[in-house]
């Protein structure tokens, strides 16, 4: 028998972990003076990591594969509602951004669009494996625990 299960919770907290850890190595990077562009899968896997956990701990097992695909296309979805939402503060904030919106006018909109597809792509496949591999983690980290108590 399948049980409907309220994504809600997990996306929620999926998105406070996202924006915490965006913020986290934004501030990290800014003060070590370091380019932070390698490092921004950590935020996605930091925060599907955190939301796997709980619904692991919630449920006793890992997400079918339905559930798996509506925790990672809600997550990718809020990923890009975020980091659209920073990059717009960062627009709207930096003395960079005339020049930057100067040289995004001269790129080609396929390739934009190409490139787009692409990152989300990579975002999609990154959250696919944390959502399957974390969650198998915290299953048996749950389950040598229940078999301690």
């Amino acid at each position: 028998m399948e049980t409907s299960i309220n994504f809600k919770g997990y996306l929620i907290r999926f998105t406070f972990m996202y924006i915490i850890a965006s913020v986290a190595i934004v501030l990290i990077a800014e003060f070590l003076h370091i380019n932070n562009a390698g490092m921004s899968m950590v935020p996605l896997v930091t925060a599907a990591a955190f939301a796997i956990g709980h619904f692991v701990n919630d449920h006793g097992r890992i997400p079918t594969s339905k559930e798996r695909s509506v925790l990672v296309f809600g997550s990718l979805g809020i990923s890009t509602l975020v980091s659209s939402v920073m990059v717009g503060l960062f627009l709207a904030f930096s003395s960079e951004s005339q020049a930057l919106v100067q040289a995004l006018l001269h790129i080609n909109m396929g390739v934009m669009i190409a490139v787009f597809a692409f990152v989300l792509g990579i975002c999609a496949a990154m959250l696919w494996m944390s959502y399957g591999w974390f969650a198998k983690i915290q299953l048996r980290a749950l389950e040598r625990k229940r078999g301690v108590e």
